[in-house]
């Protein structure tokens, strides 16, 4: 399945949220595809020749499968396939047919300086943004780099957009890496065996301040740059993921879901390099379930393709289960035990799918962002 982002290189002129925004249901009506709703799900047939449905849109996700050809993913990969033209040209096409403005034409526009001083940046000399250290560079380099950028961080954006990029990067990373810090401390802090009710409801509170925060700033850094194309929007945080609706007075509870998840984090990452840190305690213990009913005998835990597996071969069992027909002397009760099970683990491989693909991508994105911070100093000075 596709991620937000994905065709960036080849259209980053469009808002791809947006446009991923468009209900998969639109676009699969349009080319004639006939839907039946069952289980928060659509249901269609992509081939005229099948006897049953084996084409899904996941509603609440806005994501589509395919389980005749195990292809999916975003409103674009849809409309892609069902015009059998490229990812790129569907994006212009549905851009154009729903009305979302190409951003190129509406043209780069620096942040105001107070927006600046909010990621950290002091807009009105771009030097004081630069890290000079006398243990790395010469006095003549500084002397040099100083002449050179001695400029408004606006000015700069015009005449040096990499540098200034990556100068914006830099120093509103270092704001929004501390935030993090702080947002996820104050997680862990909730959690803990032996907090009382008050203390607990002052440490979400404040880690929802944080988030507001870390979010505010993220999408000013996405605004603010020119040709990195990074989609920093996805590395926002959302407190409603990560806090538990538990009885807090419930400590035992509480020790044992968080020993779970500990459990199911450390072997994921070790087993598959997966960071599942973001999971709720839902999607965890959907995770075990499904482990524990296809469990892989080898290590005794499934890797993401053995649940996409899994999740194909319940879809199809769950849709012959569906349209079967029986004798009067059928055992009816038998049969809606085997469909209430296959039913509940297809929804649990469902969420665990897309809960899997949430931490690929934030993975993805968290490296990129160590690999930026680490290096930045070195680019700068082969920029500079």
């Amino acid at each position: 399945m596709s991620y937000l982002g994905k065709y960036s290189a080849s259209s980053g002129f469009y808002d791809l949220k947006k446009i991923k925004a468009i209900p998969c249901e639109y676009i699969a009506t349009s080319f004639g595809i006939k839907l039946t709703k069952k289980h928060n799900r659509l249901w269609g047939k992509l081939r005229p020749e099948e006897r049953t449905s084996s084409f899904s849109i996941n509603l609440k996700n806005n994501l589509w499968y395919d389980f005749g050809s195990g292809e999916g993913g975003s409103v674009i990969d849809l409309y892609a396939k069902l015009a059998n033209i490229s990812p790129k040209e569907a994006i212009n096409r549905l851009a154009k047919e729903y009305g979302i403005e190409n951003e190129k034409s509406r043209g780069w526009h620096p942040l105001t300086d107070s927006q600046y001083k909010e990621l950290g940046i002091q807009p009105e000399l771009a030097t004081m943004n630069f890290d000079f250290d006398l243990n790395k560079h010469s006095v003549e380099q500084l002397i040099r780099w100083t002449n050179k950028y001695n400029m408004h961080v606006k000015e700069l954006a015009t005449k040096y957009p990499e540098v200034y990029d990556k100068m914006v990067v830099k120093k509103a990373m270092e704001i929004i890496s501390d935030l993090k810090n702080s947002y996820e401390e104050r997680i862990r802090e909730y959690f803990k065996e032996g907090i009382n009710d008050t203390t607990r409801e002052f440490l979400k509170y404040s880690a929802k301040k944080d988030a507001d925060e870390i979010n505010s700033k993220l999408e000013l850094l996405q605004r603010a740059l020119i040709s990195d194309k990074t989609n920093y929007l996805s590395l926002k945080v959302n407190p409603e993921h990560d806090f538990i609706n538990i009885n807090v007075n419930d400590s035992k509870a509480l020790s044992e879901d968080i020993k779970i998840k500990d459990k199911y984090v450390k072997a994921y990452k070790m087993l598959f390099n997966c960071d599942i840190s973001n999971f709720t305690i839902d999607q965890i213990k959907a995770l075990r379930d499904i482990n524990n009913s296809f469990v892989n005998t080898v290590n005794g835990y499934l890797s993401f393709e053995a649940i996409k597996k899994a999740y194909k071969l319940l879809g199809n069992k769950l849709d012959k289960l569906e349209h079967l027909s029986f004798s009067p002397g059928s055992d009816m009760d038998k049969l809606k035990t085997e469909i209430s099970k296959t039913k509940d683990l297809f929804n649990k491989c469902d969420a665990v799918l897309s809960a899997i693909q949430e931490a690929l991508k934030m993975q993805k994105n968290s490296s990129l962002q160590n690999h930026c911070n680490k290096t930045i100093n070195n680019e700068f000075t082969q920029q500079l």
